[in-house]
């Protein structure tokens, strides 16, 4: 039988031991019969591996189910999937449509919502920028209230033009309220920056009347309710015209139109004299 001389590589004796290695490596072997390495330890622990048993073990000892664990993965693939879409959708597309309509997609209705057509302000706790609790669309009850809502700092400009327009119609008017919702939509940054947020924004308001009709929400439910309101696009600023029992009755977006404020004018005087 032909015999080989070869220097084994290294491969070929990791997980021997250094006096095997050290006798074997110039060692002359019949062909076929050079020895393999062993297994890995990955390879070893395929079938019998500790970190399963303790896991198995764990499962017994709290009382997890196959069920349970299924439903609790389940769970947590929810929870991930939500937070995957948050920050899938990024900034780019957004901002693409500021750039080609300036953030209106259309024109808001020439009249109000009828009341049976009409949806209710979904149900929000939170606190103002000067830090009162408060409940919406509770807080709202007895009054017509324009809020304005925005998720970014460059809709201030276009939540800026429907509230001086408010305002100064209805200004004196003891019936009418305008208020402010900042919303933090992205949950990393409603985790890590929330609090942040709101310092910024108090810096900017002296006027402690201001802070009172400015709230800064943080909840977890901001996807729900940016669908409930149709918030499509997190970058332009939303109006919305709701009467004394909390319903929204006229909604728009973006900068303001001469029509629009025309509609919101007549908007409010008719609520107004439907509530004397």
């Amino acid at each position: 039988m032909t015999k080989l001389f070869v220097r084994l590589p290294a491969r070929e004796l990791r997980g021997y031991a250094p006096t095997v290695i050290a006798a074997t490596r110039w060692k002359t072997f019949e062909r076929g019969c050079i020895p393999k390495a062993r297994p890995s330890f990955a390879q070893r622990s395929l079938h019998t591996s500790p970190v399963a048993y303790k896991s198995n073990w764990l499962k017994k000892m709290l009382g997890i189910t196959e069920e349970k664990e299924q439903e609790m993965l389940h769970s947590n693939k929810e929870n991930r999937d939500k937070i995957t879409t948050e920050l899938s959708k990024g900034y780019f597309k957004d901002y693409a449509e500021i750039k080609k309509n300036g953030g209106k997609r259309f024109q808001a209705p020439d009249a109000l919502t009828p009341v049976p057509q009409a949806y209710t302000f979904p149900t929000m706790h939170g606190k103002t920028i000067a830090g009162t609790s408060v409940t919406l669309p509770r807080e709202w009850r007895g009054k017509v209230t324009l809020v304005l809502l925005g998720c970014r700092g460059y809709c201030k400009p276009m939540l800026d033009a429907y509230e001086e327009q408010f305002t100064a119609a209805f200004g004196t008017e003891r019936k009418c309220q305008v208020f402010t919702l900042w919303i933090v939509e992205q949950a990393i940054f409603r985790k890590i920056m929330g609090s942040m947020f709101e310092n910024s924004i108090r810096k900017t308001m002296p006027d402690v009347g201001e802070q009172e009709r400015t709230i800064c929400y943080l909840g977890s439910d901001v996807p729900q309710i940016k669908q409930h309101l149709d918030i499509f696009n997190a970058i332009t600023g939303y109006a919305f015209l709701v009467d004394k029992h909390g319903r929204v009755r006229w909604q728009a977006h973006g900068y303001p139109d001469a029509e629009e404020i025309v509609t919101l004018k007549r908007g409010v005087s008719e609520l107004l004299s439907s509530s004397r």
